[in-house]
């Protein structure tokens, strides 16, 4: 009797049992538990300890089929991650939709990117004189942020990544400490860039420069749509 064991929890198979098993059942592993041979190995070698043509196939087979399950399995998850966001971003139109002026919404897009989007700070800033005679904590100097967010403010471009201590007190003020990433999104109006939503997390890859930014875009595209509702610049 073989010493080597297979144990699953309270069973443990000797190898020889399993061997009897296989000659019991010839056709175990060509019927439904065919799949079972990409998994094995069968050694097939020559008088001389050469290793065969066929079985070199076979291993180079094995490896590409063991690649593409993992690329299979990452597009999965990657599937179920873009759904979740994709929910995530239905339930915060629907909140934005529902909202009845301008300090409703920005607590909404507030509470619900914290929440659903773990974000651990976010901020809305705005160049118009309606939002400064209205909310003047969301006022704020455009020459001023013209000059530390070209991107995001000329351009109209959605921009992520790691900024310095400077710009970070510019958007975030006291709370700026300990955010190692942000993503500034512009919102647009009828020439220009009218103000922007920065979003920050504590994770300095949370927001990496170069990462897409789709979601975030439509993000901004959506809630420049609200807004044109509650600021007369932006309509």
């Amino acid at each position: 009797m073989s010493i080597e064991t297979l144990e699953e929890g309270d069973i443990v198979l000797q190898a020889d049992d399993v061997a009897a098993y296989l000659r019991k059942h010839p056709r175990f592993l060509s019927d439904e538990y065919s799949d079972i041979l990409t998994d094995i190995e069968i050694p097939h070698r020559g008088a001389d300890g050469a290793t065969s043509l066929i079985e070199r196939q076979v291993r180079v087979m094995r490896e590409q089929q063991r690649a593409l399950r993992n690329q299979i399995r990452d597009l999965i998850e990657i599937a179920r991650t873009n759904e979740r966001l994709v929910a995530r971003l239905h339930r915060l139109t629907q909140a934005l939709i529902l909202a009845q002026d301008l300090e409703s919404v920005l607590d909404i897009v507030s509470a619900q990117l914290r929440q659903d989007f773990h974000a651990d700070a976010v901020r809305a800033k705005f160049w118009t004189p309606s939002v400064a005679e209205r909310i003047p904590a969301a006022y704020a100097d455009l020459n001023a942020l013209s000059v530390l967010f070209a991107t995001a403010i000329k351009r109209g471009q959605v921009v992520c990544g790691q900024f310095s201590k400077e710009q970070m007190e510019t958007l975030f003020g006291a709370n700026a400490t300990g955010l190692q990433s942000a993503a500034l999104l512009p919102l647009a109006g009828p020439r220009a860039a009218l103000g922007l939503v920065a979003v920050a997390s504590k994770d300095p890859q949370r927001f990496a420069a170069g990462m897409s930014t789709v979601f975030l875009s439509q993000l901004a595209e959506t809630l420049t749509n609200v807004l044109r509702r509650y600021i007369p610049e932006m309509a």
